[in-house]
Order: C-alpha cells, then structure tokens, then sequence
C-alpha cells in the first residue's frame, strides 16, 4: 500500500460518533440569527463555504448532528456526512483533504524549522540527558508495561511528546499488547487525523486497533493528568501511571 493510501485512510477514519441521515429542519428565531461566525467560532469564510452550505451546515448542527458531534466537528464534515449524493460527498470528502494536507505542510515547516533551531542554537546536546537520571526516572524503560495496553496522553503541539512518539510507536508495534492515544488539546477530529499523519501512524496498526485515537481532554482531567505525555497502563476501567514513560512523575494520578 502506498504512503499515499495510507494518509488518506488514516484521514478519513471515522474519530466521531455514528452518521446520521437524518436531519431536523425546524429552527427557533435565535437559530436563523445570520452570523459570520457559527458553533464555536467556525468561520464560513475560512473553509469556502457558500451561503447555501451556510446555512445547511447551521440546520445541521442544530439538530442531530450537533447532538451527535462536538461542536467544532469541521462544516466539510458535516455536510460530507450528510450529503446527499455520491458526487456531494466526494467533492466535500476532496475540500477537506485539500484543507488537511495545506495545514500538515505548515505544521511539517514549522517543525522543521524547531528543529533546526535547536541544532543550531544547542547543536548536539540531548534534549535530555537520560544516563543522568536515577534508573527509576529514565523514560522508555518497558520491561514494566510488557505485554500490556497502555493509554498515552498527548497533545498536537507538544515538542516532548513529538520526542516520545518512536518509542511510543515501536511499543505498540510489538513490546505491549498496544497503545491507545488520547489528544488532549484539540476536540477536533480533523486536527487528530493530521496529527497522526504526521507522526506516520501506520494505518494497519489502526485497522487493527493495536493503536487507537481518542479524544482525551476529559479522561486526562478525571485522571488528574497535569503533564504531557503521560502513560498509563490500562487494565478495564482501571489506568495506573508509568512515570518512566512519562514526561514527569506528576503526569497523572489514577
């Protein structure tokens, strides 16, 4: 499968709830209010929306949809969900990854540019020094979550989360019995996909749920979380912290 197919399948992964066709048209007067900006400060103009798609969108979210779905689920989304079409769907389906991959590449160059900073400001000192730290504090030790799931808290913008992300992965790609990841600093579906694509989350370990993605900001919060990343071992319901895996001991209480 080409790196190609793998984005797009990653990206097209269903992160919200269950589609619905069904739709409510009815509206109160506060509901037909025009605004330029609508459910959590979405901007038509920012995603090329007509008035049209406008105001379906607007209909949408107030009805099921927006039951259904966060409120910041993106209006391509929305109206992909619910088109009416074949044809609407794929043309709604290819604004939206236009959109995506546009937002990846900045994120890439800025990235990028980070980390050219830091080679050349700091050049070859580790972010880090690990052979520093007690044996107990050193990060990615595994021998204590072998053969076990784990639940790694992250965020999209989070440079010592992007420096444990090849760990994390090689743990779910064989030392544990997988990795489910929860973004804390986003509730868009949209913003998970592309920070899993950046991260080149294989899409078969996704298929096979030996990775899963989640929205996280109200587990972490229930779970005491303070600093990211931060892992824990999941046993049911039960999550008992992994400081070694973690960016600090205080990262989160069960």
């Amino acid at each position: 499968m080409s790196n190609r197919a793998i984005l797009l399948i990653l990206l097209l992964a269903p992160l919200c709830g269950p589609a619905s066709a069904s739709e409510v048209t009815s509206s109160s007067p506060a509901d037909t209010r025009r605004s330029a900006i609508f459910f959590d400060g979405i901007d038509p103009q920012a995603w090329d929306l007509s008035q049209e798609e406008t105001e379906r969108y607007r209909t949408l979210m107030s009805g099921i949809r927006g039951s259904f779905s966060h409120p910041t689920i993106s209006p391509l989304e929305v109206l992909g969900i619910h088109a009416r079409t074949p044809d609407e769907r794929r043309r709604y389906a290819e604004r939206l990854v236009r959109l995506l991959y546009e937002d990846t590449e900045r994120v890439l160059a800025f990235q990028r540019e980070v980390q050219a900073a830091w080679e050349r400001l700091y050049g070859d000192v580790p972010i880090i020094e690990t052979d520093k730290l007690p044996p107990d504090k050193r990060p990615f030790s595994s021998e204590s979550v072998r053969g076990k799931r784990l639940a790694a808290f992250v965020a999209t913008t989070c440079f010592a989360c992007d420096q444990a992300m090849p760990r994390l992965l090689a743990l779910a790609d064989g030392e544990t019995a997988g990795v489910d990841f929860y973004v804390i600093d986003t509730a868009s579906d949209a913003a998970i996909r592309a920070w899993a694509r950046r991260h080149r989350i294989p899409v078969e370990t996704v298929k096979t749920r030996r990775i899963t993605l989640n929205h996280g900001r109200s587990l972490f919060a229930r779970l005491g979380g303070t600093t990211v990343p931060a892992v824990f071992v999941r046993e049911g319901d039960t999550f008992t912290p992994v400081p070694t895996l973690s960016a600090s001991t205080g990262g989160g209480r069960p």
